[in-house]
């Protein structure tokens, strides 16, 4: 029996239970496991041929439901697909962000409801949701628009209609609701769909209708027609939108309503509507009672429910879960229990196969069976296995059934997502989490960028000059003394943004002048030092014979899968990467370098499993005591099942417990230590070291990092850093430096929404009350000792129902432990603080932080802040709060701006470029760098550095194009005549930073396969490309060309071909040579032939 098979057979089964039950009489299951309820309502689909609305009484048990049903249900082709309808988390405020993963499968349920109002459906919901009124359906008719591939469609007129239909315009669509216009293109985002939609116009005519990939801009597929609803129809409910029905009014009669638990979820429903009103008293919402009554009234009604005895059926066919450890934590459990406790599920599997049982197992991955096979006996191996994740398995008295999950074998099922998107139940393609990265560099008027030749100065924008007769596109920059520096678009490859170090003031260079000469020639020395030394340290490494680690045992099998989350593909070559340093002879030296909340503590604890299962000790070294009390917390709870003592040394630490501590390291008694700084001190001996964990090592002091430095030829390192590290500079230091990066945000990260705001007794009381109606935990931030206690009045007295804590680094270390431990534990609502939660401080209910006075705080610092929530389902807050009057300096502002423009998933490199990343690379090359960094701008010391390598390793360095071209009859200015020109047209891309971003491509382009892609691009995304703009793109081509065969210049002089080949004009028989045509397009392809007759050499 295949696995298919099985859901389906099983599914038949189900199917005859139900045919003799009475379809007017309600009906009682007793409490059911999941995928067995699942299974019972697609085979009541499939039996009664009408339509279901299953109602769960809260959020979790919704997902997880719609989960199950998902996988049974995929295979089988003649069942409706579920209509997955959840609840709004927020309705206070029309400015509160919706998740599109919450708005958008809402607004599908009603589009298909109404486009298909006589098909069978199935509706899965929660209470919840239930009584948060909807769109009347004449309304979201009224909305909705149909396009069609050659559709006569006035662009003016649709453009007016996007935004009127709620679409948020935008330079580029990167998120559901938002639209983009580009000359004959435009973009849009409906909030149902996987991918956006490229309308793409011929005049008023609809030429093509694309999807394509928001990371890369790119076409994924077409489409001939594509239904365009509303951006906000999802999301009803507020005071001022009055015209709302209920759900119940999109469904046809003839309707079976299925409750889950329904007393538990009417009692869900009155705590929900109590919360929501407290935030906000003028929200409509229907209470249980309107929704009671409104199912009463449906003719040809049909109800259930699970768990409710007074109904007039009670159906009891014998669903059970599986014996063992299913119903146990899995980390409570030492392993010796773990293993009788599979010795029991393999008895009462091979009990059942003898007795006729069918069997299916359905598993994340076939590998996961294996921890079984030893348990089972001859004949186990014939269980088919499909791969898919159930929430729990069970068995079937009345259908001779077992199924064995996941949970079944490991006791704790593993999380698929706090933030349960339910596009990824599915079998299509997946939306992506993430927004594109190629934007980082835009510049806009203002920013400082470094010419190679000419230094620091500051970005004016684009402008036109008349030069040498003709007028030209150039992007202008000042310089000291006013001097302007009009560079020409053609080598806009000169110019990178300049990134300096810390808060020092840019001084611009002066045009000429010696002091850019001198700057440049020092950090080009220093740099080839750095590279020096870098392979230097790399070869002294590869020459040591350190420990080698046996690989993985079937205890770290066992650990791992106890990781409650599913990992994301950069922890996946991470934890990959840092096994195969420690099974190597080499002594590790590595750098994890992830964002805030993506993982790196995971990979930390896998590694010291990993060394302390291979009999050598691990020390933790971590910069604040309360972060390594936090460590020590999360590493004693995910290792509480083993036989590892874990101990920490810091201030949190009592004096009389440390000579017993530090003894139990002498003897090796003590398998993992953590602790600060005072882990370095001389009076730590351990019995045998063979990992240490440093955690943001630049945060230690120099005496402490050469006590590092000499660990590090000892014993294996992982340094891990919330710091990011760019990505040029990784780049430039591949082969040199062991780096592994996890940029990749966890499947259930949201973006932080920042609210940047005057502070007001109002919108800190709102926060408040927002964050405890969700059940959630507060971070208040205020740095100041001396009036953290007024605070403390003024947050009781603002919010006297919430129960608040005060932290801050004076207090008593016991004391402090204490309050950080309630906390932690959820006796607190709110925790008051100083800086001291800036750094590692991981409490997923926590998803509301007020920082006072965020204009005193540098952007690094506002960042780690803003990271230390976000980290579980539910959209996170973090409110950067302003002096209520008063002026607010201007580089204070630049850096909330700065904040608030990077918010979104995946930004915070973006964020970093401006202040981050630059500390990242102080970090990584040491603080002797920073100067020269400062002093050339960091982008041209990552192209120098990586050509220094490139050249010390004798590999051929990055190529340089730089090959100027002069031809007369070109006109470069943006109104050229479309017959001469050789420009971006404003009519084809008018946002000036596409069109900087484009000129900058076409300037670094070093190959025809980087021209071919960049045309691709233009096409895809703006629409058919203008010749002025495939002369420019020939002209980059012949670029690359001329440059591959050593010449510096070409220049076109009334037809006359002058070319600069290795320093000296090119001449044939002492002659130029000439041109035969006279117009740009001919001339480009006589020159093109020419270079390519041209001999290599």
């Amino acid at each position: 029996m295949s696995e298919t098979q099985g859901f389906s057979t099983l599914l038949h089964a189900c199917t005859t239970l139900l045919t003799p039950l009475d379809k007017r009489n309600p009906v009682c299951f007793p409490r059911l496991p999941g995928p067995a309820e699942a299974l019972i309502t697609l085979a009541a689909i499939k039996s009664f041929k009408r339509s279901m609305l299953w109602i769960g009484d809260s959020v979790p048990s919704l997902e997880r439901f719609h989960r199950d049903l998902t996988v049974i249900g995929t295979d089988i082709n003649t069942l409706p697909k579920p209509l997955y309808f959840p609840p709004l988390e927020t309705m206070a405020s029309d400015d509160d962000p919706v998740d599109p993963r919450i708005a958008g499968p809402r607004l599908q349920t009603l589009l298909t409801l109404l486009m298909e109002p006589t098909a069978q459906h199935l509706i899965v919901t929660s209470i919840q949701a239930m009584i948060q009124p909807v769109p009347r359906p004449e309304t979201l008719t009224s909305g909705i628009r149909t396009l069609q591939l050659e559709q006569i469609l006035a662009l003016s007129g649709w453009l007016d209609e996007i935004l009127q239909l709620g679409y948020d315009f935008q330079p580029d669509v990167i998120l559901p609701g938002q639209a983009c216009h580009r000359g004959g293109v435009v973009d849009l985002w409906p909030l149902p769909d996987l991918q956006p939609l490229r309308i793409e116009f011929d005049g008023d005519r609809i030429a093509s209708l694309r999807r394509f990939a928001p990371e890369t801009q790119m076409t994924t597929a077409r489409e001939t027609s594509a239904v365009i609803p509303p951006a906000t129809a999802g999301t009803p409910g507020l005071p001022d939108m009055p015209d709302t029905v209920c759900l119940l009014d999109y469904i046809q009669p003839a309707l079976t309503v299925a409750w889950h638990d329904r007393d538990s979820g009417i009692e869900h429903a009155m705590n929900f509507r109590s919360s929501m009103h407290e935030t906000n008293p003028a929200i409509s919402l229907f209470t249980p009672d309107d929704l009671d009554s409104r199912i009463a009234r449906l003719p040809d009604l049909q109800t259930w429910s699970t768990g409710c005895p007074d109904m007039a059926v009670t159906c009891d066919w014998g669903f059970r879960l599986l014996p063992g450890l299913s119903e146990v934590n899995r980390s409570d459990l030492p392993p010796v229990v773990m293993d009788q406790a599979r010795q029991r599920l393999a008895r009462h599997l091979d009990e059942r196969r003898s007795t006729g049982y069918h069997i299916l197992a359905c598993l994340p991955s076939r590998t996961a069976w294996e921890t079984m096979i030893p348990y089972q006996a001859a004949g186990s191996d014939s269980i088919p296995i499909h791969t898919a994740t159930l929430s729990e398995g069970f068995e079937c008295t009345a259908l001779q059934y077992l199924l064995i999950t996941e949970s079944d074998i490991y006791g704790r099922r593993r999380s698929l997502d706090n933030r349960y998107d339910p596009v990824r139940s599915s079998s299509r393609p997946t939306a992506p989490t993430t927004v594109r990265f190629d934007n980082v560099d835009d510049l806009k008027p203002g920013d400082w960028v470094v010419h190679v030749h000419h230094g620091v100065g500051q970005y004016k924008g684009l402008s036109e000059i008349v030069f040498d007769g003709c007028r030209q596109e150039v992007i202008t920059v000042e310089y000291a003394e006013h001097a302007l520096l009009h560079v020409p678009v053609s080598h806009a490859h000169l110019l990178s943004r300049y990134l300096g170090v810390g808060k020092a003031s840019v001084t611009p260079h002066r045009i000429g002048g010696r002091r850019w000469k001198v700057e440049k020639q020092d950090a080009e020395r220093a740099i080839m030092d750095m590279a020096g030394s870098l392979l230097e340290t790399q070869a002294k490494r590869e020459s040591l014979d350190g420990f080698a680690f046996q690989p993985d045992t079937p205890w770290q099998h066992e650990f791992e899968s106890a990781f409650p989350f599913v990992e994301t593909p950069d922890q996946t070559n991470a934890i990959a990467a840092v096994k195969a340093d420690m099974e190597s002879h080499r002594p590790m030296d590595r750098l994890l370098c992830g964002d805030a909340g993506y993982g790196k503590t995971e990979v930390a604890m896998r590694a010291a499993f990993k060394a302390v299962s291979g009999g050598k000790q691990v020390a933790v070294l971590v910069p604040t005591t309360v972060l390594a009390q936090q460590h020590l917390d999360t590493f004693r709870e995910r290792m509480a099942a083993y036989p590892i003592r874990i101990e920490m040394l810091s201030r949190f630490s009592s004096r009389s417990a440390r000579p017993a501590v530090l003894q139990d390291v002498k003897s090796g008694r003590v398998d993992i230590l953590i602790g600060t700084h005072a882990l370095l001190q001389p009076d730590i001996h351990f019995h045998d070291l063979g990992l240490a964990i440093i955690d943001e090592e630049q945060r230690f002091g120099v005496a402490h990092k050469e006590r590092l430095k000499q660990l590090r030829y000892r014993v294996d390192i992982l340094t891990l850093t919330a710091t990011p590290i760019p990505r040029t500079l990784y780049l430039s230091m591949t082969g040199t430096r062991d780096i592994s990066l996890l940029q990749t945000p966890p499947r259930d990260r949201l973006a932080i929404e920042t609210v940047v705001t005057r502070d007001t007794d109002k919108i800190i009381r709102e926060a408040i009350l927002r964050e405890r109606n969700r059940d959630g935990q507060i971070f208040y931030l205020h740095n100041r000792v001396r009036t953290i206690d007024w605070t403390h009045r003024r947050l009781a007295t603002l919010v006297p129902e919430a129960r608040i804590a005060v932290a801050h680094g004076q207090m008593a270390a016991g004391a402090l432990a204490d309050i950080m431990h309630r906390f932690v534990n959820g006796e607190f609502d709110i925790l008051l603080s100083t800086t001291i939660i800036e750094s590692g401080m991981d409490i997923p209910r926590v998803n509301t932080i007020l920082v006072d006075r965020a204009d005193r705080f540098g952007i690094a610092d506002l960042y780690q802040l803003r990271g230390r929530v976000g980290r579980s389902r539910h959209q996170a807050y973090a409110y950067l709060l302003l002096p209520t009057h008063g002026h607010i300096e201007a580089i204070a502002e630049e850096r909330l701006a700065a904040l608030r423009r990077y918010g979104d998933l995946g930004m915070g490199f973006n964020l970093a470029l401006r202040d981050l990343e630059i500390r990242g690379a102080g970090n990584l090359l040491g603080a002797e760098q920073s100067g020269h960094i400062a002093a050339i701008g960091f982008s041209l010391y990552c192209q120098l550095l990586r050509r220094s390598i490139a050249l010390l390793r004798h590999e051929p360095a990055p190529p340089i194009v730089d090959t100027e071209i002069r031809l007369d009859g070109m006109d470069l200015s943006t109104g050229a005549d479309p017959a001469h020109g050789a420009v971006i047209p404003i009519a084809y891309i008018d946002n000036e930073q596409h069109r900087v971003r484009i000129y900058r491509k076409l300037a670094e382009a070093a190959s025809p396969s980087d021209i071919r892609t960049i045309t691709r691009s233009l096409q895809d995304r703006f629409g058919p490309i203008p010749p002025p703009l495939k002369r420019l793109l020939r002209i980059a081509a012949l670029r690359i060309l001329a440059t591959s065969r050593k010449i510096q210049r070409i220049e076109v002089r009334n037809t006359r071909l002058q070319i600069t080949r290795k320093h000296e004009l090119f001449q044939e028989n002492n002659r130029f040579p000439r041109l035969r045509n006279e117009d740009p397009d001919g001339q480009l392809r006589e020159i093109t032939a020419f270079i390519r007759r041209l001999p290599d050499d």
